[in-house]
């Protein structure tokens, strides 16, 4: 044993053995960087020092298996190691509002992220086996193709879809079925089986501005319409507000930072909304004709993975709803918190409480990759000023 040094240092330097001097450099500050913030968190949740330290790198894995796959790494993808474990500290402190969205951070080794539920939860949720979500999109003209260490939709005459772009959360990755935190070595696996969140592909298509358009029974992509089920029980209503996230995210980003940003993500954190479908709160009139696509806006908070209840940041829901033939727009009624309370000011919806289910009527297009606008629709009846 090396005198002179803790086991910190006996794990960094083991588990960057092999590396060329500057990445093994590079890759030695993101790991000692991550072992101490996640020290930190194990510490604020109750642990001694000693024991907290531990814990850290064991999360991690083994310190040979990491050496070999960042070895690996660095021959097939020189700037993929340092992105690893940049990715590794993502998933410990990544937000998790629900099992539904909890994802590593899209550049993990070999375009994989993860999640905590099991193969069968992630299928209930849309997701499909990686070579059935293949054979599916297949019979669509739809590649989905693993290329350069991530994956990626391609479809003749469009430009390629990324799975896993930082800029729309719903974008996900491949994902590992999970139930425990898997280590780097778990990562580095290619072998693992993973999943597809299939209803999620709307946001990495609409993001690549594919033509998609929408109506109240799908999405088509084309002149073709997409199984927004695929053989699922997941919400219609879900899968359709997802295509327009894309957009939104972009709109909620002209607002100043403090407004949308969240803790560890590159921009806005927005789910669809979790509904009760089976009782809709009472019809809202509006001026408008039928078919007209409405989207909800609510937001709402979310909490740090790990850290103090104190620590909340904004994150959003959307849910997407249509006028019927007298004008009528049936909002949706939450699983979750109060009411929705409508805002017919913007100033005034970003002012209010996070746990108040503050909404904002947006009218989109049915073109999925219109720009939205964040002016809301004037409702009739008492809404807050």
């Amino acid at each position: 044993m090396e005198t002179g040094m803790t086991p910190e240092d006996r794990f960094v330097k083991a588990a960057t053995r092999g590396l060329s001097r500057g990445k093994r450099a590079e890759a030695q500050a993101e790991l000692r960087s991550h072992l101490h913030e996640r020290t930190q968190q194990l510490i604020l949740a109750g642990k001694p020092l000693p024991s907290a330290q531990a814990q850290a790198m064991q999360e991690l894995g083994a310190p040979a298996q990491i050496a070999r796959g960042l070895r690996r790494t660095e021959h097939v993808h020189p700037l993929l190691s340092a992105a690893v474990l940049l990715a590794l500290a993502g998933v410990l402190l990544w937000p998790v509002p629900e099992l539904r969205w909890q994802q590593l951070m899209s550049q993990v080794y070999n375009g994989v992220g993860t999640s905590s539920g099991s193969g069968a939860e992630l299928m209930e949720l849309g997701s499909l086996p990686l070579p059935e979500a293949r054979r599916r999109l297949g019979t669509l003209d739809i590649e989905l193709v693993h290329q350069k260490g991530s994956y990626l939709l391609r479809r003749a005459g469009l430009p390629d879809a990324p799975l896993g772009d930082t800029r729309t959360f719903q974008c996900l990755p491949p994902l590992l079925p999970g139930g425990t935190r898997p280590t780097l070595t778990d990562l580095l696996n290619s072998e693992l089986p993973t999943y597809v969140d299939m209803p999620g592909l709307l946001s990495c298509m609409a993001q690549a501005h594919w033509p998609l358009t929408v109506s109240p029974s799908g999405v088509a992509l084309g002149e073709q319409t997409l199984p927004l089920s695929w053989g699922t029980d997941y919400s219609l209503s879900a899968a359709l507000s997802q295509v327009y996230f894309p957009a939104l995210s972009t709109a909620l980003r002209q607002l100043p930072a403090p407004m949308w940003q969240a803790a560890g993500i590159g921009g806005p954190l927005i789910t669809p909304l979790a509904s009760d479908d089976l009782h809709s709160a009472p019809p809202l009139q509006l001026n408008l004709p039928g078919g007209t696509p409405i989207l909800a806006l609510v937001k709402k908070q979310s909490r740090s993975y790990g850290a103090p209840e104190r620590t909340t940041y904004p994150a959003f829901a959307a849910a997407l709803r249509w006028t019927d033939a007298q004008g009528q727009l049936q909002l949706p009624r939450p699983l979750h918190g109060p009411e929705l309370r409508l805002y017919s000011s913007r100033a005034a919806w970003l002012q209010a409480p996070l746990t108040e289910n503050a909404t904002l009527l947006l009218p989109v297009s049915t073109q999925a990759t219109q720009e939205i606008s964040l002016t809301p629709l004037a409702v009739s009846g008492p809404v807050p000023e």
